[in-house]
């Protein structure tokens, strides 16, 4: 794979290569990698050697993503970094974007999410109006807003997110992982399927919904965290 003039391939060779000089040159038997994190999967390097000398096919992809995006991720050019990371998307004439799809905030590329990627995401919800598919959102780092978000054609998950501004539509169901009396709905949202809520014990009053949450669905349920 091929990305920006970064041949991930080679990369992994060369690292493969670093592998056996760090055996002989260091007179020690070279030995089955061991993996630092709970799987291979979850693996960000591989140790060798007695040190971290090999990096993952995710840490590989990782870098030269980073390495791809950051002229236009410093240019703030979110449709460039959308459209780089493979997303189908269209720009209205105000720079408004419709994502053709899905979105994840934690797959932004081959299983690496948007905050691994160095990609802010409160900078991405600026210009992103519409997500035909499904939305998650669940980014580490606390998302102020959903920002020019109006409207979800499948289901949203959205967790860490403080304030949903303009969100109008959800087309399936809306799923807020967050204490509700922590953020608000500010628009008028209709969701076509069911919301769900969730309270802590100190913030429940009567089962009644909290004022700042403006919300027409199919069902409304609250769970207690």
């Amino acid at each position: 794979m091929k990305i920006s003039g970064i041949n991930t391939a080679t990369r992994v060779k060369s690292n493969a290569q670093m592998r056996s000089n760090c055996a002989q040159n260091r007179n020690y038997n070279f030995a089955a990698p061991v993996f630092t994190g709970n799987s291979a999967a979850q693996c960000d390097m591989l140790t060798f050697c007695g040190r971290d000398t090999v990096k993952s096919e995710k840490s590989v992809l990782m870098d030269a993503l980073k390495y791809s995006l950051r002229p236009i991720v410093k240019k703030k050019d979110v449709s460039g970094i959308l459209h780089g990371l493979g997303y189908d998307i269209k720009t209205d004439k105000n720079g408004f974007i419709t994502i053709n799809g899905d979105y994840n905030s934690q797959n932004a590329f081959g299983g690496i999410s948007f905050g691994e990627l160095g990609i802010d995401e409160n900078m991405i919800f600026e210009k992103v109006k519409h997500i035909k598919g499904s939305c998650l959102l669940s980014s580490k780092r606390e998302l102020k807003s959903s920002g020019a978000l109006e409207s979800v054609g499948g289901s949203l998950h959205a967790q860490n997110v403080k304030e949903f501004t303009n969100l109008q539509h959800i087309g399936g169901n809306a799923c807020f992982v967050d204490d509700v009396a922590n953020y608000s709905i500010k628009s008028p949202l209709i969701v076509d399927g069911t919301a769900y809520f969730c309270e802590s014990l100190n913030s429940i009053s009567d089962m009644k919904p909290d004022p700042s949450v403006n919300v027409k669905a199919r069902e409304i349920v609250y769970l207690t965290l």
